[in-house]
């Protein structure tokens, strides 16, 4: 006696009755036809055996029969798979009545039938995530950001929400948790169901990022669901992979790349977590670390886009941009769906002053993004994921630069932008010589005339704007800490926090002044180039000397050096600097293909 600790679920019996008609097919007529009647098979095994090669993520509204009381749902699901069956003749009505009939009168066997469809819902959801762990392209593709309204992630989040309700409910806990009273895999069965329900949910949270403008909101809820996955299991290699990317998009590095080791140690043969490494360590400054991660990834799964994309992003930040070309066309190559190799090419080709090929993949950039909220850190693309870090050449900002004040150091730099875009550089040059004398020290302005003049040919004045460029110029640190005391003065362009309001509205220019930073050794590369081509060798020298020694691994300035060294007959000092080059066998094929020219050009040398 006395009262029961939860209240039993109220059913509507006439409703339910009604629901058990509606799923017993049409009585049985002795001409059946050629339908199939498999001779020996039991009702459910008949039944099993079909929809086992059907879709039913598609077929069957998972998101109805969650509503559904747990008593219901075996009913309506049959109901849903059966409904243009047995009409045009592909389902046997006869084995479909026995069915429904022992369902109605057996407890038993609508025991067994929860079973095997439990069992049945579970390996939908875990094929999913072998196919992941495969490197499967199908698999792959829907987790990129241009399939991602298209994904069924959701879906299968509200199937093991419905494999959990009709699933036995653990000993004193409910249904999501181990029960000491079960045996064998039956113990374990609802929490490997709350696994899985809570990764794909939060898989599905995820992808709608590209989609939404709210993606930090869609990315706690993300972060949330992986965190109980892991709780619930920690030697899951697909939840610590997802966990890095969530992580990485909210730029805790450290964790980032914890969860995608661990990834890789529990699925050494896993493409996917490596190439993610790859470009995380270029955004750690790790190249060493991101060319290893690289190899492994392309050794693991050679066709696989995201390891030349990551990889190539890992170069180009270390400007070594004929490698960082090379890499994003072989992605495109793969895959020429993705925006993002042709923004890179973009801006490689913009660093190598090669403007016209550079608008052309800009333009090839932006026709991929339309429809998508691509600001950085919601790509939501689930396969490559380290893109936070890199500048967008067109992020969307409906901003009025008419209500941009004289001191506005920031919303002018904006306008300078888009005349620069907009190839207006008179315009631009205006633009940034009045930010100048308003803030003599501004970080970004001479860097960018310097570019402006460079184009140009405008020698002399391209040298005295790129030297007060190196003047003025702050590190990553130095910038943030200048961007931080800019949002104080200018507070219209700070985060808004929840949907747009009249502070927080223009975030997106401070966006743009933001990835604007750039790195010394870019500033030195545009004037060791600017010097070269003014035929002052002896200064171009000087500044590749200088980029080597501020970043000694850096292949490119190499190059540049030895190249210019070569041209004036320098031999010996030309020599010297390739035999410099901290690699040692790109060392070694360097100066072989050195001694190969040298020795056709002058071979009295």
């Amino acid at each position: 006696s006395g009262t029961l600790p939860t209240p039993l679920a109220k059913i509507d019996k006439q409703r339910f009755d009604s629901l058990r008609l509606s799923v017993s097919p049409a009585p049985i007529v002795e001409n059946q036809g050629n339908r199939l009647k498999p001779l020996g098979t039991s009702p459910q095994g008949y039944f099993f055996s079909l929809v086992d090669k059907w879709n039913i993520e598609k077929q069957v509204d998972f998101y109805y029969l969650q509503q559904l009381p747990k008593e219901e749902i075996p009913f309506e699901f049959i109901r849903q798979v059966i409904k243009d069956g047995v009409q045009t003749g592909k389902i046997d009505s006869t084995q479909v009545n026995r069915l429904v009939n022992s369902l109605n009168t057996n407890p038993d066997a609508l025991k067994r039938f929860n079973d095997k469809l439990i069992e049945l819902l579970s390996d939908r959801g875990q094929r999913m995530i072998n196919f992941y762990l495969e490197g499967d392209e199908a698999e792959l593709e829907k987790r990129r950001y241009y399939n991602s309204a298209n994904a069924d992630y959701d879906v299968f989040a509200n199937i093991f929400d419905v494999a959990l309700k009709i699933s036995p409910p653990a000993s004193g806990s409910g249904f999501f948790r181990y029960s000491s009273t079960a045996t064998g895999a039956d113990a374990y069965l609802p929490e490997c169901l709350e696994i899985k329900y809570h990764y794909f949910s939060g898989v599905a949270a995820r992808l709608k990022m590209p989609l939404s403008a709210n993606a930090d909101s869609l990315l706690n809820i993300a972060f949330r669901e992986q965190q109980k996955a892991l709780k619930l299991e920690s030697n899951a290699a697909y939840i610590h992979n997802e966990l890095g990317i969530l992580y990485k998009y909210k730029k805790d590095y450290v964790n980032a790349e914890k969860h995608y080791l661990r990834a890789t140690s529990l699925s050494p043969a896993w493409a996917i977590p490596w190439a993610n490494l790859t470009g995380l360590y270029g955004i750690m400054n790790k190249k060493r670390e991101g060319l290893q991660a690289s190899a492994t990834a392309l050794k693991l799964q050679p066709g696989y886009q995201g390891s030349y994309v990551n990889t190539g992003l890992l170069h180009e930040k270390n400007n070594n941009f004929l490698l960082a070309e090379e890499y994003f066309r072989k992605s495109i190559q793969i895959n020429s769906r993705h925006y993002l190799p042709f923004d890179r090419l973009g801006f490689v080709y913009m660093s190598t002053t090669s403007y016209a090929k550079a608008d052309s993949f800009f333009l090839e950039g932006d026709t991929r993004k339309r429809g998508y909220n691509m600001v950085p850190d919601s790509d939501g693309d689930g396969v490559v994921d380290q893109y936070d870090m890199v500048a967008s050449p067109n992020i969307p900002c409906d901003f009025d630069t008419t209500t941009v004040k004289a001191n506005d150091v920031i919303g002018n730099f904006f306008i300078a932008l888009q005349y620069i875009r907009s190839k207006q550089p008179v315009k631009a040059e205006w633009k940034l010589k009045q930010l100048i004398r308003m803030n003599p020290t501004h970080p970004l302005a001479f860097h960018f005339l310097g570019k402006l003049m460079y184009e140009q040919k405008r020698w002399q004045e391209t040298e005295i704007s790129f030297q007060y460029a190196l003047r003025n110029y702050l590190s990553i640190e130095q910038f943030d800490l200048y961007c931080d005391s800019l949002k104080k003065v200018f507070t219209r362009y700070s985060q808004a926090e929840g949907p747009e309001t009249a502070i927080g509205q223009n975030h997106c220019v401070f966006i743009y002044f933001k990835n604007s930073w750039f790195k010394r050794t870019d500033t030195r590369y545009f004037l060791g180039e600017a010097y070269q081509r003014w035929n002052h060798f002896d200064e171009a020298e000087n500044q590749f000397r200088a980029i080597i020694q501020e970043e000694p691994e850096e292949m490119g300035a190499y190059k540049k050096l030895w190249a210019i060294l070569e041209s004036r007959g320098r031999y010996y000092a030309a020599e010297e600097s390739v035999k410099s080059f901290p690699d040692k066998q790109t060392s070694q094929n360097e100066l072989f293909a050195f001694y190969h020219r040298v020795i056709s050009q002058k071979p009295d040398v």
